[in-house]
């Protein structure tokens, strides 16, 4: 599965950006109510279901939607 680091970025839900070394996706928790607080620049390792992406940190399972995605340029990676 891809390894990716995530980072949080605020909208009127609880949403991140899962960066990988080609891709950077933009996702979001499906309910409000199921937010989750998920640490800054944590590491995971995650699949992809269509529009969803799962992954577990300290043994606790999380899905969110992917709400966009694109490919990252040479200097964006580097960054």
């Amino acid at each position: 599965p891809p390894r990716s680091t995530l980072f949080p970025y605020t909208t009127l839900f609880r949403s991140y950006i899962v960066r990988t070394s080609s891709v950077e996706y933009h996702i979001r928790q499906k309910k409000p109510s199921n937010q989750a607080l998920v640490p800054v620049n944590t590491k995971i390792t995650f699949t992809i279901d269509k529009d969803k992406i799962k992954f577990n940190i300290d043994g606790k399972s999380h899905e969110y939607i992917i709400v966009s995605e694109a490919a990252i340029s040479a200097t964006q990676a580097s960054n």
